[in-house]
């Protein structure tokens, strides 16, 4: 591929990277806001019930999408015949997924012995099939690049969900209202999406096509089912062990944390795959992109979850109420956890661009092999230790990522490691520096302290980063300068 042509797709990821941001910000900033408030009304208790059916949702969609639409997404020019095949596979697991959830219900209901369960979850499950019919739809934009149309068609679906399931909060309707939220969304969006999105699936299944998009996807599919166990277990040890309030204040904790980093994850799945995609076979501009595509992301959740650490007793104060104050020591190490998950999401992206679904599953399994071993241990010193678990998992994950990445792609795994260090440091130094200003000042307003340790966060990050010229530090500024100049002409 020459330059010219990279550059072309350059300039699409960096548009395509706007429009995704504000997709993210504008319709998850509105479900994370309704669920704030629905926090402040409902409690930690149904939050918590919620908490308790989230992994049996989560192996449902895994198991529905199947990495089918990876497979799509990693492809150079998919056909219409492997997005129809795709879809039909789709509904059909859906519908089998479902049904199963459905009888299994009473029993989850049992284990948790939480009688309302049992409807609470029949009835949020039905998302399965709803989400399987616009699925395909959004890899469809995706491959082409259209993120403007996927904010447009995301936008209703989030704003009517949430003005009823506030409604529904306020007129007691418990943790209904969040089931609203969930199954309406996705209702409304799906519609959007068949409309504006101008593309009907064909009445096919072909063997080839859907051979292919299996043979890839089992494997994504295998260690998905991996991560979704470990992500969840906590939930499951805490809902079982402890109760469902204890739930609620991690639930709320960790769904703070991940909102940022889901935001950045998110947008770094949707831009650079496709992107990566277009230079795999060049080797040498690749592996250039990789480490400067490293830089940004480093740099950039360093810099986030630094400021979350900080004000995470402000945050939690300020979003939920005194109520969520059992929250604030719970947040602040789930920062260390989430941190690194852009950075696991990146190193994955590039075993998925080569095809590599062999070895993420062996990856994955090893990672979880360790992830047992931890929880097993860290169980014993209660939710707290649970918490810490995710902390020593997640740092653990981040050398085997890399190095698996580093095998596919040749780049040096010591390079990596540099740059991660290197911004910690500058991480550490910033937030140490930070305790030491704002220990001279005591504001008892929530809001104004917040700011005050904001900007003094970021005022001793980016003078420490100006004195040793970091290199991260200059790759965001002149991807923000071209990303402003691009979008304003």
């Amino acid at each position: 591929m020459d330059k010219i042509q990279f550059l072309t797709f350059k300039d699409q990821a960096i548009k395509g990277s706007f429009w995704t941001l504000i997709d993210l910000l504008f319709n998850k900033a509105i479900f994370y806001i309704s669920t704030i408030i629905l926090a402040r009304v409902l409690g930690p208790r149904e939050f918590g019930l919620i908490g308790m059916i989230t992994i049996f949702i989560a192996i449902g969609n895994s198991l529905i999408e199947g990495g089918l639409t990876t497979s799509l997404l990693r492809m150079r020019n998919p056909t219409k015949k492997d997005f129809s095949t795709v879809f039909f596979i789709n509904i059909v697991v859906s519908i089998f997924v479902y049904l199963v959830i459905f009888w299994v219900a009473p029993s989850i209901s049992i284990f948790y012995e939480e009688p309302q369960l049992t409807e609470v979850i029949r009835v949020y499950a039905t998302g399965f099939i709803i989400v399987a019919f616009k699925s395909v739809h959004v890899v469809r934009l995706t491959v082409k690049l259209q993120f403007k149309n996927i904010t447009l068609f995301n936008l209703p679906g989030n704003i009517i969900a949430s003005t009823v399931s506030i409604y529904l909060a306020y007129h007691g309707y418990g943790v209904w209202s969040l089931v609203v939220l969930f199954i309406l969304n996705q209702l409304i969006s799906t519609f959007i999406f068949w409309i504006g999105a101008k593309w009907k699936p064909s009445f096919l299944i072909d063997g080839k096509s859907a051979k292919k998009h299996f043979n890839f996807g089992y494997k994504l599919m295998i260690s998905s089912q991996l991560n979704i166990l470990y992500d969840n277990i906590n939930n499951i040890l805490i809902g079982k062990f402890f109760s469902a309030r204890s739930l609620g204040y991690y639930e709320r904790a960790y769904t703070l944390n991940s909102y940022p980093t889901s935001i950045f994850s998110s947008i770094l799945n949707k831009v650079t795959l496709p992107l990566l995609a277009k230079i795999k076979n060049d080797e040498r501009l690749l592996i250039d992109l990789f480490y400067k595509v490293l830089r940004i992301i480093v740099f950039s959740s360093y810099l986030l979850c630094g400021i979350l650490f900080l004000i995470s007793e402000e945050l939690i104060y300020l979003l939920l109420g005194k109520d969520w104050q059992e929250s604030i020591l719970i947040f602040k190490i789930l920062v260390f956890s989430f941190m690194l998950y852009p950075i696991h999401t990146f190193n994955i992206n590039i075993l998925n661009l080569f095809g590599r679904s062999d070895l993420f599953l062996k990856i994955e399994v090893l990672k979880k092999i360790i992830a047992i071993f931890v929880i097993v241990v860290a169980l014993t010193f209660g939710i707290l230790g649970l918490v810490w678990g995710n902390v020593i998992i997640s740092f653990f994950s981040l050398i085997i990522n890399i190095y698996a990445a580093s095998k596919v792609l040749k780049f040096k795994m010591k390079e990596a490691l540099k740059i991660i260090v290197t911004n910690s440091i500058v991480l550490i130094v910033a937030i140490l520096l930070n305790f030491i200003i704002i220990d001279k000042f005591i504001n008892t307003n929530d809001l104004l302290q917040a700011i005050f340790k904001i900007c003094v966060f970021l005022i001793v990050s980016i003078f420490i980063m100006e004195k040793i010229k970091l290199k991260s530090y200059y790759f965001v500024k002149a991807y923000l300068k071209r990303m402003i100049y691009d979008t304003s002409s």
